[in-house]
């Protein structure tokens, strides 16, 4: 089963925007500049002028696009090395798993 079956665009967008949002977001100074061989294309969305509901909406239909293909998409090698460093982490006992409603608790009881 792949990532794209696994969870759905709103769960991914909670799991990635909620620890953004409260700080809660490791390694991504970690993860590599992105690379060359992927050209900028001219972009004739008015990003700026949007809603939100009209970004969600853009988003959302990326990533249905996206899940059509999924087999095309490759991980970057990244991926699997931060993967390995979180594993080692867990195994050495530096860090240790959360239910994440749990963890969105423990988030919220921070900020009281």
């Amino acid at each position: 089963m792949s990532v794209f079956q696994r969870f759905s665009f709103s769960e991914c967008l909670s799991s990635i925007l909620w620890p953004l949002l409260y700080g809660v977001c490791f390694m991504v100074a970690a993860a590599p500049k992105p690379s060359k061989l992927i050209e900028p294309m001219p972009l004739e969305l008015p990003i700026a002028e949007m809603t939100l509901a009209e970004k969600l909406r853009a988003m959302e239909a990326l990533w249905t696009d996206l899940s059509r293909n999924e087999q095309d998409i490759q991980s970057p090698v990244w991926h699997g090395q931060v993967l390995e460093e979180r594993n080692a982490r867990v195994k050495s006992g530096q860090e240790k798993f959360m239910d994440w409603e749990a963890a969105k608790q423990e988030l919220r009881d921070r900020l009281k």
